[in-house]
């Protein structure tokens, strides 16, 4: 799915696991994709940064390995933690391992670190850092 295609499926979804995390407002739900990992954003201060870091993200490495990630830039996840983007992934979804995250820490340092979230690990499972150039070295599907 294409950036542009998640972003509108984006605002035309909304995530039932707001309502449980206690949220008063809504907010939408992650598109459910195949052979590819969610790379979403939570930082909206800096465009730029954003594009840099997703076109870097889904370049091939050294070994010519390269992740498949589908960028989701959509406001409604402006800060909000690594735990309210996992509640917001479809119920049922059995696609990617791991969620890409990029916070205000990932678009502002110069090495990208980008949380990392094992989804096989459990609700209560924590995140990892992980850079760029190593994502494609992650089991993402």
């Amino acid at each position: 799915m294409s950036p542009v295609l998640a972003n509108a499926w984006l605002a035309e979804c909304e995530c039932v696991a707001a309502m449980t995390l206690g949220y008063s407002t809504r907010m939408p739900a992650l598109p459910m994709v195949e052979d590819s990992s969610l790379f979403v954003r939570t930082d909206f201060a800096n465009d730029d940064a954003w594009q840099e870091l997703s076109d870097e993200a889904q370049q091939e490495n050294q070994d010519g390995f390269r992740a498949y990630l589908v960028p989701v830039s959509y406001p409604a996840f402006d800060h909000l933690g690594w735990e309210a983007v996992r509640a917001a992934l479809p119920v049922g979804d059995r696609g990617a391992l791991v969620l890409f995250i990029a916070d205000s820490t990932t678009l502002n340092s110069p090495d990208h670190p980008v949380l990392v979230v094992d989804l096989n690990r459990g609700a209560d499972g924590r995140p990892f850092v992980a850079s760029p150039q190593n994502y494609a070295a992650l089991r993402t599907t």
